[in-house]
């Protein structure tokens, strides 16, 4: 008897957790480069940048993407946000500032105003960016938006694009939520709490 209550409660418990749990993944909707002495331009490859970039002294280099995250249904928790990024690499330190996008990129996005965090860039890059999206989120936004700054001027680091031939390399948003629990959910997850209390109070005696 007392490992059938322990086994309904494991199981009330783990149908409450596992069925709130989702998973979002979004492709840029826009992404562009800038360098500080130049307008900015739409990457369209790798080489290409690189290429532009052989002239000496280096300038400092930055680039911009929006992701849109109206798919996120509303009335739940965002549990974690991760960036995902692929690069090219000359030099290390990367600062990454969020803003408020709108779907386009202009001058105004690659502008300093809101370092979420610095990260040592490699050919595959996660960057945290949990705090961020769940503002966005909260806030209403359609659209999220991260600027990628070299922080030495003179050295660079470039991602590969939406537009990049191999789909593995492309930038992405990847989203985890869960829903708010209903009351009824909750009530089942508190008996199979106190299942497992009751259970564990059984045992001891």
């Amino acid at each position: 008897m007392e490992n059938r209550i322990t086994l309904l409660a494991l199981a009330l418990a783990l149908q409450v957790t596992s069925a709130n749990a989702n998973l979002l993944t979004v492709s840029p909707t826009v992404d562009g480069s800038a360098l500080s002495t130049t307008a900015w331009t739409s990457i369209d490859s790798i080489s290409d940048f690189l290429l532009a970039q052989l002239d000496s002294p280096f300038p400092e280099g930055r680039s911009a993407l929006e992701f849109d995250i109206s798919s996120i249904p509303s009335g739940v928790v965002i549990d974690s946000a991760t960036l995902n990024l692929w690069g090219v690499i000359s030099d290390f330190n990367i600062g990454v500032h969020g803003y408020t996008g709108n779907g386009t990129l202009e001058a105004a996005d690659f502008a300093l105003t809101n370092e979420i965090t610095q990260f040592d860039p490699g050919p595959v890059n996660v960057v945290f960016v949990t705090s961020f999206i769940q503002g966005r989120y909260a806030a209403g936004s359609q659209f999220a938006g991260f600027q990628l700054r070299e922080l030495i001027d003179g050295e660079i680091t470039q991602f590969a694009s939406n537009e990049a031939a191999n789909a593995a390399l492309r930038p992405s948003l990847i989203i985890n939520y869960s829903a708010v629990p209903e009351p009824s959910t909750l009530v089942l997850l508190s008996l199979g709490l106190a299942g497992l209390g009751f259970s564990r109070r059984r045992m001891l005696n």
